[in-house]
């Protein structure tokens, strides 16, 4: 069953195809999907005017420090927080002062390989691409109901990650990104996988099944809300994934990583991996 909206599709020496029906590299369309489902509600949603400036190291909650000091910052694969291979790290920096927030594992190709493989056992063994519908809608909502419970850690995650005014994080960015994984949830229960087709003779129907593993690609701009618009589709339908955020900006990707996990889902069905496009 394939829901994303993500376009264009390309394929990568970097990421193999499986046995199954492949892996691919899915870039994110920048723009919320708007038909069938509207916009979420702005009423119930923080305001931009909440702050317009970027957020203060002076102002950090004790979560978001203590998710900075935690040095070096790692990748998860395979329901596990590794470190690259090669030990080596990079630094992502504040790009509101040019001081450094993170150092964060370098991967390569042998973390690429590492995840994929781990998301392609996953998706056989894990049982969420045979899982129904509506319990994996249930992990979906409840991962949308922890990133609102954290809506201001990872508003301050954001804004410093990627320099923004913590109120436009706080007011589109990350209530948007919960309410993708909502409305794909929703949508995954009330799609049809099977239907009949009028052929004489024949007994015959369409089939929709799980494509198998996507891997995302995610620019720097938006990262929170783009890794929600991309994978919550993915997820929804049962596939496993691969993201990749920008180099410039890990930090929340890794903070989803982490409620996903208090969420329930399945080791391997989502991987991360952080480095340079030269490398990885």
């Amino acid at each position: 069953l394939s829901l994303e909206t993500s376009t264009p599709q390309i394929t990568s020496d970097a990421f193999p195809p499986s046995s199954d029906r492949g892996a691919r590299i899915l870039i994110p369309s920048p723009k919320f999907p708007r038909s069938p489902a509207d916009p979420p509600n702005h009423e119930s949603s923080p305001k931009f005017s909440a702050s317009k400036e970027p957020v203060s190291m002076n102002d950090l909650l004790p979560a978001v420090r203590a998710f900075l000091s935690a040095q070096p910052s790692k990748m998860y694969v395979g329901g596990k927080w590794v470190e690259a291979k090669s030990g080596r790290t990079f630094e992502t920096l504040d790009p509101g002062n040019g001081t450094v927030l993170a150092q964060v594992a370098a991967g390569e190709a042998a973390e690429v390989d590492a995840a994929v493989s781990a998301a392609r056992d996953a998706f056989r063994h894990s049982g969420w691409a045979t899982m129904p519908a509506n319990d994996r809608a249930v992990i979906l909502h409840r991962l949308a109901d922890l990133i609102t419970q954290h809506a201001e850690v990872l508003s301050q995650i954001e804004s410093l990650d990627v320099g923004k005014p913590r109120g436009q994080a706080a007011g589109f960015d990350v209530p948007h990104s919960a309410q993708s994984f909502r409305y794909y949830a929703d949508l995954s229960v009330h799609t049809r996988r099977r239907e009949p087709i009028a052929v004489s003779g024949f007994d015959a129907r369409t089939l929709r099944v799980p494509y198998g593993v996507c891997g995302f690609i995610f620019p720097w701009n938006f990262p929170f809300l783009l890794v929600g618009w991309g994978i919550s589709p993915a997820l929804a339908a049962g596939n496993t994934v691969v993201i990749k955020p920008a180099e410039e900006t890990p930090a929340t990707c890794m903070e989803i990583v982490r409620a996903f996990m208090d969420a329930g889902l399945p080791p391997g069905v989502l991987n991360l991996i952080c480095g340079h496009p030269a490398e990885i």
